[in-house]
C-alpha cells in the first residue's frame, strides 16, 4: 500500500468523526522520501558548514622569519568556499540541548587532522591517529544524540506543506490535539495493526520516525508515554527501532553514516601546498607548510610525543623479588625478567608534556599511550599491545615486526601477581583501561620513566612493572634489534662514527623545535643518505672502511649495542643520568628514517647518483607568481632526458589484526603513476620475498625490496604533482587485498624520494603502510643493477650495512653541524 492509498483510506474510514479530515490525513502522511530528503540534506549541509566555520586559529604574518606564505584564519585558508548556513544557529543556540562552541571547534580540529593524516606525505608519522579517531567517534556520538531534535527543527522549514497544514488545522495547539486524537483512536490503531501484520504498511520505520518528529515539532509534552500507548494499541507490532528506547537513534536518513574527513576534501589542495624559505639567492620549498602550521597550533594535541614511559611511583619487580619505584632505580641494579635477572643500563626520563596517562584494571601504575606490554598468546600471534599501536610502531619500527595489538578490554598480558602467600608469574585479563587527564598547573617538568636493560641475544628489554599487587610485563621502548640486524648494524656504525667525529655530546635535537627547521634537518638526512650511497658504490671505499668494520665485526651485536648505550649516559660510565638529547636524536632517526635505511641496505645493489634537479629550489619569479610577491628571474636546473623512473617497493607494515586475517597469503604488488589525466603503468609485478632469504620473517611487516620501472614515463622539468597508485593482490588468486596511493611533488630532490602510503583494505579501512621510494636512473643503470642483484648475498649485505653506516656517519658529521650553524645564523623559527 502506498502513502496515497493510506491517506485515502483514512479519509474514508474517519469521514464522519473528525473535522478538517483532509488536512489531518495529509498531515499524517507528510514525510520526505528516502531518496529525496530535503530535510536531511539541509541539516547535513548545516553541520558540515558549521564545522568548517568552527575551525579555530590563524596563520599570522611574519610568524616565521624569512618565509613567504599566505596568511589568514585557518578556516579561510583550508575552506575558502565557506559561507554561514541559515540553519547553523539551531546547532548551538536552539531551545534544546545543544553542543558548546568549543566542542564544535575540537571536532573540526580532529576532522582536519584526520584529512591531513590521510593525504600528507611528511606529517602522518607525527600524528596520533588513534587519538584523532577516538575524538571523531566521541564527537559523532554527541551529534548523533541530538540529530533528532535538529531534524525536527529543520523539518518545519524544509517541508513547505507543514506550515500550511498546521494553519489549516487551527494552529499548533489544535493541530497537536487533533493529531494525538487520531493516533490514539482505536479505529486508527486497529487499521495500522492490520497493515503491519499483513506487511502492507509502507516502510513503518520511516513512517513512525516522522510521526514522532511531527509530534516534536508541535510541542508534544510526553512523547515517550504516547509511544508506549501506540505500541500497546498495535499489539506490539511496531518495529523496535522506532519505539521509545530507540527511535532517537534512528538515522537511516543521514546522507553519511558519520561525519568524517570525507566531507572536508576541500582542504586537500591546501594540505599539500608548500611555502618558501629564503636561503641566500634562492627559495627553499617547505612542503605541506600550511598543514604543518595547523598541526603545530590547534592540532598539537594529536602530536606524537618522543617517548613512552611510566609515571613516578610505578613499582618494578627486582631480581630479589622486592619492589622498587621506577624513579629510584639506578644503572647496575638487577631486575626480574621472564628469563631471570638482568642488569639495568639506563634509567630513561622524559617530560610528560601534557600527555594523557592510562592504567589497567585496579592497578595504580600509570603509563603513556605508546608504551608496549607483552601479550600472553601463541608464538605466531602479535606479541605486544599498546593503547596506540600504530604510533608505537612509528617510534620503534622494529617492534612492528613483533605485531602490536590495541591494548583494550579482554587483552591478556603476562604479569607477576602478589597473593597472600607468594608472588609468581601469571596471566592477567584486562577488564578496563582507564584514561587520566594531565595534571593542570604543573610547574616545571613532570617526568616519566623507562628502563633499558643490558642487551642480550634475544634483542628485547622486558621487566615487570605495576603496583604492590600486580606487575605487568612491559617491554622497554628500545629497538628489538635482533629482528633487524642489518638496520641495527647501519645505525650503530652511523652513530658510532658521528660521535667519534663530533664528540659524544651529539646533536642538540631539542634546539630544532620548529617544523621548518625539522624539515631542513630531515632533508639534510635524506640528502646524506643519497650521498653516502653514491660514495660507497666506489670499490675503493671498502679499503677505507675495513678497519672500523673489523672493529664492529669483532663484537656480537648485543655486545656492540651494550657499548653503544654509553653515549646515552652522563660523562662518567657510573653516572646514571640520561642524555636526553642523544636519546631523542636516535629516536628521530629510527622513527623517520628506519624503513629508508633498511631499504637502502637490503637493496644495496641499486645505483645512486647525486643529482642536481633543483627540485627543492625555485626562482624568485616563480615565488612571485605563486605568492603575489615580486621577484627576479633566475634559471633552474634541467633534467637530462635519458632517464627512467624506478619505483622500489620496500615493505608492507600491517596493523596486527589485518595481518592475522591474511597470514596465509603471499602478496604481489604493481604500481601506476598518474600525471594530470595520463596514467602510466608498469608491465610487471613484484612478489613478496621468500621467507627463506630473510633473517626473521614477520607476518606483520612483509618485505619486497624489488624495483618496478616506468620506461615510458615522461621526465618533466616543470613543477607538478603526480599520484603513485598501488594494487596489492593475493599472489595465487590475483584477488585484490589492498590499495594505496600517494601524492609526490615533482621533480625529485637529488633524483630521489622516499615515501609511505596508507594501505586501504577492500572495506575502505586504512590498515597499515606501504613504504617505497622513487629514483631517476639511466637505462645503463638498470642493466648494471640487474647484474649486481644476481650476485647479492647475505654476506655482502652485512658488509654493505657496515660500509653504509660508516659513510652515513661521516657525511652527517660534516653536514649536520653546518646545517645547525646556518639555522642559528638565519634565525629560522
Amino acid at each position: 500500500m502506498s502513502l496515497q492509498d493510506f491517506e485515502k483510506r483514512m479519509e474514508r474510514d474517519f469521514a464522519d468523526e473528525i473535522d478538517s479530515l483532509t488536512a489531518l490525513s495529509k498531515f499524517v502522511v507528510l514525510q520526505p522520501t528516502m531518496t529525496r530528503n530535503p530535510v536531511a540534506d539541509a541539516l547535513f549541509r548545516a553541520i558540515v558548514a558549521h564545522l568548517k566555520g568552527a575551525l579555530p586559529g590563524e596563520l599570522k604574518e611574519r610568524l616565521f622569519s624569512k618565509m613567504l606564505y599566505e596568511t589568514g584564519s585557518y578556516r579561510a585558508l583550508f575552506f575558502p568556499s565557506y559561507t554561514p548556513d541559515p540553519y547553523e544557529s539551531i546547532l548551538y543556540n536552539g531551545p534544546y540541548d545543544h553542543l558548546e562552541q568549543a566542542q564544535w571547534s575540537n571536532f573540526a580540529v580532529a576532522l582536519l587532522c584526520q584529512d591531513i593524516y590521510k593525504i600528507s606525505a611528511s606529517i602522518k608519522k607525527e600524528m596520533r591517529k588513534e587519538a584523532i579517531d577516538r575524538q571523531i567517534q566521541n564527537a559523532n556520538s554527541l551529534i548523533n544524540n541530538r540529530l533528532w531534535i535538529w531534524y525536527a527543527q529543520v523539518f518545519m522549514h524544509e517541508m513547505p506543506e507543514y506550515a500550511s497544514l498546521v494553519t489549516e488545522l487551527g494552529g499548533p495547539e489544535q493541530a497537536l490535539l487533533k493529531y494525538e486524537g487520531m493516533l490514539q483512536s482505536s479505529q486508527w490503531l486497529e487499521m495500522v495493526t492490520q497493515m503491519l501484520i499483513s506487511g502492507n504498511f509502507p516502510d513503518p520505520e520511516w513512517f513512525f520516525y516522522h510521526t514522532w518528529i511531527k509530534l516534536v515539532c508541535l510541542g508534544v509534552r510526553d512523547l515517550d508515554n504516547l509511544i508506549d500507548e501506540i505500541v500497546r494499541g498495535t499489539n506490539g507490532t511496531l518495529p523496535s527501532s522506532v519505539r521509545k528506547e530507540a527511535w532517537r537513534s534512528y538515522q537511516t536518513w543521514m546522507p553519511a553514516r558519520s561525519i568524517s574527513y570525507e566531507q572536508f576534501k576541500e582542504a586537500d589542495s591546501r594540505i599539500v601546498k608548500y611555502a618558501y624559505l629564503e636561503s641566500g639567492d634562492v627559495y627553499v620549498k617547505v612542503p605541506e607548510f600550511y598543514a604543518q602550521s595547523f598541526f603545530d597550533d590547534p592540532g598539537n594535541i594529536y602530536k606524537n610525543e618522543p617517548s613512552s614511559c611510566f609515571a613516578a611511583g610505578s613499582m618494578v619487580r627486582m631480581a630479589d623479588r622486592t619492589l622498587r619505584a621506577i624513579e629510584h632505580i639506578q644503572a647496575g641494579d638487577q631486575v626480574l625478567t621472564p628469563n631471570g635477572s638482568r642488569s639495568v643500563m639506563l634509567l630513561v626520563n622524559e617530560d610528560l608534556a601534557g600527555r594523557y596517562l592510562y592504567s589497567l584494571n585496579d592497578c595504580t601504575a600509570k603509563f603513556t599511550a605508546l608504551h608496549p606490554f607483552v601479550r600472553a598468546g601463541e608464538e605466531h600471534e602479535p606479541q605486544l599491545a599498546a593503547i596506540e599501536p600504530r604510533h608505537l610502531g612509528f617510534n620503534m619500527p622494529t617492534m612492528s615486526a613483533l605485531g602490536i595489538m590495541p591494548l583494550n578490554e579482554d587483552t591478556v598480558l603476562h604479569a607477576y601477581q602478589t597473593t597472600e602467600y607468594k608472588a609468581e608469574p601469571t596471566k592477567s585479563t584486562i577488564r578496563q583501561v582507564l584514561e587520566h587527564e594531565p595534571q593542570a598547573n604543573v610547574n616545571g617538568e613532570q617526568l616519566v620513566y623507562d628502563l633499558i636493560l643490558e642487551p642480550n641475544e634475544l634483542g628485547t628489554s622486558e621487566y615487570y612493572i605495576g603496583d604492590d599487587s600486580i606487575q605487568f610485563l612491559a617491554m622497554s621502548e628500545f629497538p628489538a634489534f635482533m629482528h633487524a640486524p642489518r638496520l641495527t648494524a647501519t645505525m650503530l656504525m652511523m652513530l658510532h662514527t658521528m660521535y667519534e667525529n663530533i664528540g659524544d655530546t651529539g646533536i642538540n635535537v631539542e634546539s630544532i623545535n620548529s617544523f621548518v627547521a625539522q624539515h631542513l634537518l630531515s632533508q639534510c638526512i635524506n640528502d646524506s643518505i643519497v650521498q653516502a650511497l653514491a660514495v660507497i658504490q666506489d670499490v675503493h671505499v671498502a679499503v677505507n672502511t675495513r678497519e672500523i668494520i673489523s672493529l664492529f665485526q669483532s663484537h656480537t651485536l648485543p655486545e656492540f649495542m651494550a657499548n653503544h648505550l654509553s653515549y646515552y649516559r652522563g660523562a662518567h660510565p657510573e653516572d646514571a643520568h640520561y642524555h636526553r638529547s642523544n636519546g631523542r636524536w636516535a629516536t628521530l632517526l629510527l622513527s623517520k628514517h628506519a624503513e629508508q635505511l633498511q631499504g637502502a641496505v637490503s637493496m644495496g645493489w641499486r645505483l645512486f647518483s647525486i643529482g642536481a634537479t633543483g627540485s627543492e629550489y625555485v626562482a624568485d619569479a616563480e615565488v612571485g607568481e605563486r605568492t603575489g610577491k615580486p621577484g627576479s628571474s633566475r634559471s633552474l636546473h634541467f633534467l637530462p632526458t635519458n632517464r627512467i623512473l624506478a619505483l622500489s617497493v620496500h615493505s608492507l607494515c600491517l596493523d596486527a589484526e589485518e595481518a592475522m586475517i591474511h597470514r596465509n597469503l603471499t602478496f604481489e604488488i604493481t604500481a601506476a603513476v598518474q600525471v594530470n589525466e595520463h596514467l602510466y603503468s608498469t608491465v610487471s609485478w613484484t612478489k613478496e620475498r621468500d621467507a627463506a632469504v630473510q633473517d626473521k620473517p614477520s607476518l606483520f611487516c612483509r618485505t619486497f625490496y624489488d624495483e618496478l620501472y616506468f620506461a615510458e614515463f615522461p621526465i618533466e622539468t616543470e613543477q607538478m604533482q603526480m599520484q603513485v597508485q598501488f594494487t596489492i593482490v593475493d599472489a595465487d588468486t590475483k584477488q585484490m587485498i589492498f590499495s594505496a596511493c600517494n601524492l609526490i611533488e615533482w621533480p625529485l630532490s637529488n633524483d630521489y624520494a622516499h615515501r609511505n602510503a596508507l594501505l586501504i583494505n577492500v572495506n575502505g579501512v586504512d590498515c597499515g603502510f606501504l613504504y617505497f621510494d622513487l629514483r631517476l636512473i639511466t637505462p645503463e643503470d638498470v642493466r648494471l643493477q640487474t647484474v649486481a642483484k644476481q650476485t647479492w648475498s647475505k654476506d655482502r649485505e652485512a658488509q654493505f650495512a657496515c660500509q653504509f653506516g660508516e659513510q652515513m656517519g661521516s657525511v652527517l658529521s660534516q653536514t649536520l653541524p653546518k646545517l645547525l650553524s646556518e639555522l642559528d645564523e638565519g634565525n629560522v623559527k
